[in-house]
């Protein structure tokens, strides 16, 4: 069945391959444009469509004569910093001719903006349907004037084709090449605009060498507009790209010395949650360390192992400059006390994570009560840091480690200690910050975040955000783009990491502009387009008066232990070899 299916894959995918078959069945382009005669720039406004087709002409906005037609694509050399003032408009065609508009095309230079789409009246102005590349090279989408997402950096001088089922009302609207895939993926849509004419646009706001090699409006027997949409009724979806997290645990299986490491990236719902899949990871494969355990914040109790601060420490919390894969650090100055950091944990090889800086302090540090390591330098440009000496071939127990800061300086940052068994089994990592959204996470400096992440080098990582943009009216669309920013910086950093987005359920905030489903349906939808799998806690408990009723919740933001129980058991079910 379709509900069984979607547990491998997304259903807009599956939705899509029987699209393709029945538009291979039968379809009619209304309008075609192939460029197939070459035209100098000043000679393409007003030429007609090649093949002609729909009596539709070209009609060209061209102050700085930058649009010619050659090696069968409309160019657009540059643009001339206005939307109004550089562009191609194909129409009118009636919105009740057509079912899809699909425009082929590639942008030549980085960071440029531009625009891809349809507009409900003639020119380059009025309300958009589309695709609005952006400077900082991510892609809005807009569907009627609205933006409902944000997708990932777009590529310079790589093909995309734009598909927009074009609805009684409204629009669904589709990209495929690049990162995105050979196949159409589902980006967005809306279910408003119903002018009865439509003009497709390939608009330069200041983008250079945009080539469009054909713009299509087509009719026939397309897909519906019920399996266009994703479907919001699945719980779980892409387990298929659990490839590295399932390897681990196949070869754990066979005997291999493997470590297989989820690591949690989330708000004040992780910690329980990890702890409580801990249990039942150790269980099924055994036990391979106490994981990553952060220093700050507020560090919690982290698989029984407490932090003890002495001396002064500052917390550095969910800042800009914040150096922390969970946007937290702990920072000293204090060599008088001096200022230290005692803890316990299980490993056999461990790394303690800091940051330089210009006129960074030092620190040193010594385990199980022997002598002290050489002292460590954080005076040097800003970078992420890792000491190693003398925690590394260790027992494989529960070690103490003392760190002590020698220098102040400008002050030594720390992030957290990674703690490794070097035996077959489980580890789970915690890095939870209450508070958090997912729009801090990517106002971290990216080149530091992404060398934290990848010296702690989880096989999975589990995104666990939503509940803190739900609190705080995030635009669902803001936090969609920021869980793909975070994806692109996961996967800049750890190229073959397992990625799992995993939504809260529903809360009891009452007054809030969003629903929560509206953020599950983000969540589920950059899963999709991201290649990651997607647990919705959401739609396993959606009415927080009915999880309240049974014993789910602790108040009206936070679940109660049997909630946190739940959700780490989908996360279980979701991963589980068996």
């Amino acid at each position: 069945s379709l509900q069984k299916a979607s547990n491998l894959s997304d259903v807009a995918n599956i939705s899509q391959a029987r699209s393709n078959i029945n538009a291979a069945a039968a379809e009619t382009k209304v309008v075609s444009d192939n460029f197939i005669t070459t035209l100098a720039a000043g000679n393409v406004n007003g030429t007609a469509t090649e093949p002609a087709t729909g009596g539709i002409t070209r009609t060209v906005t061209d102050t700085g004569n930058n649009i010619s037609v050659t090696g069968n694509a409309l160019l657009i050399a540059a643009g001339t910093t206005s939307y109004t003032t550089t562009g191609v408009s194909w129409g009118p065609v009636a919105r009740a001719s057509f079912s899809r508009l699909e425009i082929s095309f590639q942008i030549g230079v980085q960071g440029k903006v531009a625009l891809v789409g349809f507009l409900h009246a003639p020119g380059l102005t009025g309300t958009f349907t589309g695709l609005q590349f952006n400077s900082n090279s991510t892609i809005t989408v807009q569907s009627n004037g609205a933006t409902v997402a944000t997708l990932a950096a777009w590529v310079a001088s790589t093909q995309y084709t734009l598909r927009i089922d074009v609805l009684a009302a409204g629009a669904n609207l589709y990209i495929r090449g690049g990162a995105f895939g050979a196949a159409f993926k589902y980006i967005g849509g809306g279910a408003t605009g119903t002018a009865a004419n439509i003009y497709a646009i390939v608009s330069s706001y200041n983008a250079e060498n945009v080539q469009v090699s054909s713009v299509n409006f087509i009719s026939g027997d397309v897909v519906t507009p019920l399996l266009t949409a994703p479907d919001r009724t699945i719980e779980m979806a892409g387990r298929r790209y659990m490839r590295s997290w399932l390897a681990q645990v196949a070869k754990i299986r066979e005997g291999a010395t493997e470590q297989a490491h989820i690591l949690f990236l989330g708000d004040s719902w992780v910690l329980s949650t990890a702890n409580k899949l801990r249990e039942v990871a150790r269980a099924k494969y055994g036990n391979a360390g106490s994981g990553f355990l952060p220093f700050g914040p507020a560090q919690a109790n982290h698989d029984s192992s407490t932090i003890a601060r002495t001396g002064t420490w500052t917390d550095d919390n969910q800042t800009a400059n914040s150096r922390g894969v969970n946007a937290g650090h702990i920072s000293s100055t204090d060599s008088g006390t001096p200022a230290k950091l005692a803890f316990s944990a299980t490993f056999t090889d461990g790394a303690i994570h800091y940051c330089k800086q210009s006129g960074g302090g030092s620190f040193r540090y010594r385990v199980d009560g022997g002598g002290w390591q050489s002292t460590i330098s954080t005076d040097a440009a800003a970078a992420f840091g890792s000491a190693t000496a003398g925690l590394t071939g260790l027992s494989n127990a529960s070690h103490a480690i003392e760190i002590e800061i020698v220098s102040g300086g400008a002050g030594v940052i720390l992030t957290g200690f990674l703690a490794i068994a070097d035996v077959s089994g489980a580890v789970v990592s915690y890095l939870g910050n209450g508070g958090l959204t997912a729009a801090k996470v990517t106002a971290l400096d990216a080149t530091i975040w992404q060398a934290g992440l990848a010296a702690i080098n989880p096989s999975l990582l589990v995104v666990l955000l939503g509940t803190n943009d739900h609190s705080n009216n995030v635009l669902p669309a803001t936090f969609g783009a920021s869980l793909t920013s975070i994806a692109t910086r996961s996967r800049n950093a750890l190229p073959l990491v397992d990625i799992l987005f995993l939504s809260p359920f529903n809360n009891g905030l009452a007054g809030k502009t969003y629903t929560v489903a509206e953020y599950d349906n983000q969540m589920q939808d950059v899963a999709a387009l991201q290649s990651a799998g997607f647990v919705s806690g959401y739609r396993h408990v959606p009415s927080y008066t009915d999880g309240n009723s049974r014993g789910l919740f602790y108040n009206t933001s936070h679940p109660e232990n049997p909630g946190y129980r739940l959700l780490s058991s989908l996360v279980n079910r979701f991963l589980s070899d068996d």
